[in-house]
Formats: structure tokens, sequence, C-alpha cells
């Protein structure tokens, strides 16, 4: 198996954004609790449509 120390950093940070995520209006309004699939990419698209 390779090993793989950005990927080891960077799931907990990203649990943790999650976490703030789902506590600020944004995360609330696209659901991340119940829709962990948005974050790889659609993410990013809704919040640009949200913002114009």
């Amino acid at each position: 198996p390779t090993f793989h120390p950005l990927g080891d950093f960077l799931n907990p940070a990203l649990a943790l954004l999650g976490q703030g995520l789902k506590k600020s209006p944004i995360g609330q309004k696209l659901d991340f609790a119940n829709h962990p699939y948005l974050c790889k990419g659609l993410t990013i698209n809704l919040t640009l449509q949200a913002f114009i």
C-alpha cells in the first residue's frame, strides 16, 4: 500500500472544515451532513451559484 502523508493530514482537516460548515448558514443551506458527496466538487459549483 502506498503511503499518503498529505492525505493523512488533509482528511482530519477536511473533517473539521465540514463540521464548521455544518454550523454555518451556507453549510446548513447545502445540508453537508446528509449529502457528503457534495464535498467532491459539486460543493464549489453550488456555492458559486449561490452567490451569482
